[in-house]
């Protein structure tokens, strides 16, 4: 019983070598697979990014551009179509009170008491024409 015992191991363990190596070799199979795998998912990561990056620089600079060259344009603008859009308050001013010397910078020095009574002294009409102008 000796010798087939030790003839009954060995072939086990050749056995056991056989699918040692079996596993080991398909491992790494599916280690090389899971590789080709990671490096294409590792550049469609980085295909994400830069176009996230694009993305963000087509809409950042338009912003930053139109921050720096839009307000002298528009001042400009402005400062030509002003009568049109009625835009100066002491023509607003000498519109309510055509019989008085007021102007905006005057109003702003009065007191609460005299703008009160002004106030009080508005037609329906002037209160209206004052709220659209403050509310532009």
């Amino acid at each position: 019983m000796g010798k087939t015992a030790k003839k009954s191991n060995e072939k086990e363990s050749n056995y056991q070598k056989k699918d040692l190596r079996e596993l080991v070799k398909k491992n790494l199979e599916l280690n090389q697979e899971m590789y080709k795998m990671l490096k294409s998912v590792k550049t469609h990561i980085l295909i994400q990014r830069i176009f996230f990056i694009l993305k963000v620089v087509i809409i950042l600079i338009p912003l930053i551009l139109g921050v720096i060259y839009l307000p002298p344009l528009i001042k400009d603008w402005m400062h030509k179509y002003q009568s049109w859009l009625q835009w100066d308050q002491g023509q607003l001013w000498r519109n309510l009170f055509p019989n008085k010397n007021t102007d905006a910078n005057h109003i702003q020095n009065m007191d609460k008491q005299s703008l009160e009574k002004i106030k009080n002294n508005l037609s329906p009409e002037q209160k209206k024409q004052l709220i659209e102008q403050f509310s532009r």
